[in-house]
């Protein structure tokens, strides 16, 4: 008896008690997300080179309702990721792994505000 209410206790406390199952649900057809091959550009700062941003297309469709968003990923020369911005202009640096929220700036100043560089920039398609 005693073996039995330790095994039920053991047992409750893996799989919990009085919870509703977890379902997984499968998408509807209809469902989908899309993310496009992340490309990238060239940041110049005064003709040199700073960096790179790498910038992707999500589309996620849900029940007929499409939404359409782009996000940047800032890289520095050694092609270490500093930071992250997207077409809402919501800014984010790493700090020690962690994202930290800068603000809302537009795409030149969220550059500027994730690489700690001033003046005008210069962005050029791709890596060469």
């Amino acid at each position: 008896m005693v073996r039995f209410a330790a095994l039920t206790i053991l047992l409750i406390g893996l799989f919990g008690c009085g919870q509703t199952p977890k379902k997984e649900m499968s998408s509807n057809s209809n469902d989908k997300t899309m993310v496009t091959e992340q490309s990238y550009s060239r940041v110049y700062n005064a003709d040199e080179l700073m960096g790179y941003v790498g910038h992707r297309n999500i589309s996620v469709n849900v029940g007929g309702t499409s939404s359409n968003m782009a996000t940047y990923s800032v890289y520095n020369k050694a092609f270490e990721l500093l930071g992250t911005y997207d077409d809402a202009g919501n800014t984010r640096v790493f700090r020690r792994d962690k994202p930290i929220l800068l603000g809302v700036f537009s795409p030149e100043d969220s550059l500027r505000q994730i690489m700690g560089i001033e003046g005008r920039l210069r962005v050029t398609d791709g890596l060469r």
